[in-house]
């Protein structure tokens, strides 16, 4: 018996894949960087206030947008050099799937969503949000192509999303907290650079030929003594619960457990793929958030 032909036109194919295209354009995987805009109002006991909770959450969607804009205008300007990266020539811009006319009507799209929720929040907030487009900015026009200052500058935009969270709440953060997202997402983009040079994805980067490996192998040793001793001395001395202590254990184990897939060659490269494809990684993290919560809330 013949079977029934699709009653899905062409047409509607075409749009579909080009939603598709469009959605893969906002890297949203990436959007878990952004949940670091949680640790003020978790931190400062606050996240059961609705208010409170609320603005969090206006602070994370803000970034979310504005951090998929910039995503979009980095493809936009590096289209050319993506068509020559073996996995990067897939990207919606590099292959053509989606045409620049369109990114950029995307791009002033997601802006102006960020900045509208932005707005809310107060100037503070505002400020943030403004610096940390200018850093990305800098690092899409040049900046991401000097070796060590590109690490920095991928460094700090954790912290400023750690500083945007706070000041979105109107609470005061630890330094040592600071100290500790600072190192700990130094750790994460040198082992990414690290990756990406042993698994030979780039060679037309010139910053990753100015790095050689005995050097990143010696800043992950530095940084990851740095990253454990900063939260140990958060947990010590921020005046929050003493048995905050009890989630050192997790912290030691989700560092050494990256520093193990990175061994293994695993992962590193895209740090978002290991915590949302990594098991034992994952569970760890979760545990560490449900711990932190209840030593903060019941403690």
């Amino acid at each position: 018996m013949a079977q029934p032909e699709s009653t899905v036109s062409p047409r509607v194919i075409q749009r579909m894949n080009s939603a598709g295209n469009i959605i893969r354009l906002l890297r949203l995987k990436q959007w878990t960087k952004n949940l670091l805009l949680f640790a003020g109002v978790l931190f400062s006991r606050e996240i059961t206030v609705p208010t409170q909770a609320l603005r969090s959450f206006m602070a994370f969607f803000s970034f979310c947008f504005l951090s998929s804009a910039l995503y979009v205008f980095n493809d936009l300007i590096d289209r050319e050099n993506d068509r020559r990266h073996p996995r990067k020539r897939l990207r919606p811009l590099a292959s053509g799937a989606v045409t620049p006319g369109a990114a950029y009507r995307l791009l002033a799209l997601l802006g102006l969503a960020g900045l509208a929720l932005a707005f809310p929040l107060g100037g503070g907030f505002l400020a943030a949000t403004l610096v940390y487009i200018a850093f990305v900015t800098g690092y899409s026009l040049g900046l991401k192509r000097i070796a060590i200052i590109d690490l920095m500058i991928l460094a700090f935009g954790f912290v400023i999303r750690a500083i945007a969270g706070a000041v979105a709440v109107g609470v005061l953060i630890s330094p040592w907290l600071l100290t500790c997202t600072l190192s700990l997402s130094l750790l994460l983009v040198t082992i990414k650079r690290r990756q990406e040079i042993i698994c030979n994805s780039d060679q037309s980067r010139e910053v990753l030929r100015a790095y050689p490996l005995v050097f990143l192998d010696q800043a992950i040793t530095i940084v990851t003594a740095v990253t454990l001793m900063g939260y140990l001395l958060y947990t010590f001395s921020s005046g929050q619960s003493r048995y905050l202590m009890l989630t050192i254990p997790f912290v030691i184990y989700g560092v050494l457990r990256y520093l193990l897939l990175m061994a293994r060659q695993e992962g590193g490269e895209e740090p978002e793929e290991i915590l949302l494809g990594d098991g034992p990684f994952l569970i760890n993290i979760l545990l560490w958030v449900l711990i932190s919560f209840v030593v903060l809330y019941f403690g």
